[in-house]
């Protein structure tokens, strides 16, 4: 499990291995003295504790391709403080809680995920382009992930939905939170890395070894005693350029073209046609899971995609309008989380929620006007906030958007948790809540049915 955020703002907690207390960056900072001492711990006690909070939580000790570290405890999401970097996201903001544990089991050697779409194919039998994987609103399965939930569930993981006021995110900080989450999970039984390649930053420095590293992946891709295997890549559309079968597709830092027949392209566009707006793709980005095979003459092809537009800082949004109220919180300095449905359309989440305000402030963007159905259920979520007592700042996009308060100083918790008092640059505490849990934060429905 990822155990550090993208942008450092995270308190470092003390740990507790056999006998000796230390921070978790005082054990990090020499690896090699880090790795005898936590495997010393996990042959004498098992595990390792996290000091964060009272009572205690356990660590899991792991090592995986030589580097040993320290992971949450199997379960254990919210048992641990509002800015350890063991803390998971609130079950109330996540669609995660839609799934059983079939499709993400925890354990501690990993994560363990079942996905929907399969990575080898029987070369007599023809499928269809795209099969297995299904759209936002065909997430009925609770036993598998699409592959659009099964990369928001690596971005939730590596807090990639969490926007800090003040930070600076760039591709490489993405490509270390997921490949250490890629690192941690598992495919069935199967390694996701031997699978999944996440496309690195580039660097001319590294470019020869980010080169070798492409090759030994692509080498295990292909036809073989009458099978064929394919694998995934995540990362970021470029473009698609016209050729006489199709499109070739390009990706950001990747030198490989992905070809792709019209048919499937269109198909692919017409799923995620929010990523492909005029606005979106002006503005925002399109990350995706491109799921490719490698043809007898070594060129890749693609077989389906699961694809997320984010802004420009890579935080999910679902529409264009989305993509605005997420620029106006970050103009505005603000702290703010993006809740992932994992594609359940019948999962009730707010569209944002700013985490530097104590208690949270919850965004909806109301962006369908005359939908009967829609109407009733706006009208049904308004009345939850307002039972609730709730702070709530709504858009109706036919009208223009509300102004965000700029936030100029605060003391902003780099967890979703709201334990500790924020106050905005007045000084002011904005209003307490009337509902909530253990941790003093607000249980909003989780993976509630739509009303």
């Amino acid at each position: 499990m990822h155990f550090g955020t993208t942008d450092g703002s995270n308190t470092s907690p003390n740990v507790r291995v056999g006998n000796r207390s230390m921070s978790l960056d005082d054990l990090y900072r020499d690896r090699a003295r880090c790795a005898r001492i936590l495997a010393s711990a996990r042959a004498e006690d098992g595990h390792a504790w996290c000091e964060c909070n009272c009572p205690q939580s356990k660590l899991v000790i792991r090592c995986r391709q030589g580097v040993w570290h320290l992971a949450r405890w199997p379960g254990d999401r919210i048992g641990h403080a509002a800015n350890c970097p063991f803390r998971g996201i609130d079950p109330g903001l996540t669609g995660r809680a839609a799934f059983s544990e079939s499709a993400i089991q925890e354990s501690r050697d990993g994560v363990h995920l079942r996905i929907a779409t399969s990575l080898t194919t029987d070369l007599g039998t023809r499928s269809k382009p795209g099969l297995g994987d299904h759209h936002r609103g065909g997430g009925s399965n609770r036993h598998r992930l699409t592959l659009l939930g099964l990369l928001e569930y690596l971005w939730e993981e590596s807090r990639l939905n969490e926007y800090r006021s003040g930070s600076r995110l760039w591709w490489g900080r993405c490509h270390h939170a997921l490949v250490s989450q890629v690192e941690n999970s598992f495919l069935g039984d199967q390694p996701l890395s031997e699978v999944m390649y996440v496309v690195p930053p580039f660097r001319k420095e590294s470019a020869a070894n980010n080169e070798a590293t492409w090759n030994a992946f692509a080498a295990g891709l292909g036809s073989k005693n009458r099978r064929s295997r394919l694998g995934i890549v995540l990362g970021e559309f470029k473009d698609a350029a016209a050729t006489s079968r199709g499109y070739r597709i390009r990706l950001r830092n990747f030198r490989k073209p992905i070809f792709v027949t019209r048919k499937l392209w269109d198909t692919l566009t017409m799923r995620f046609q929010s990523a492909f707006t005029s606005q979106m793709t002006a503005q925002g980005r399109q990350v995706g899971l491109w799921v490719v095979d490698k043809a007898t003459r070594g060129y890749l092809r693609l077989s389906t995609a699961g694809i997320m537009a984010t802004t420009q800082s890579w935080i999910p949004v679902d529409s264009g309008y989305e993509l605005t109220m997420a620029n106006a919180l970050a103009d505005a300095n603000r702290s703010f989380l993006k809740p992932l449905r994992y594609q359940h359309c019948d999962v009730v989440l707010p569209d944002f929620v700013i985490t530097d305000t104590n208690p949270r402030t919850y965004i909806e963007v109301w962006g369908i006007v005359g939908r009967e159905s829609y109407e009733r259920r706006k009208q049904e979520k308004q009345d939850y906030y307002k039972q609730r007592g709730l702070q709530l700042i709504e858009w109706n996009v036919s009208e223009s958007i509300p102004e965000v308060p700029r936030l100029l100083s605060c003391r902003v918790s780099s967890r979703l948790s709201t334990e500790d008092a924020v106050t905005s640059s007045s000084g002011q505490f904005v209003a307490g809540l009337s509902s909530s849990d253990s941790h003093g934060n607000e249980q909003f429905p989780q993976a509630t049915p739509a009303l």
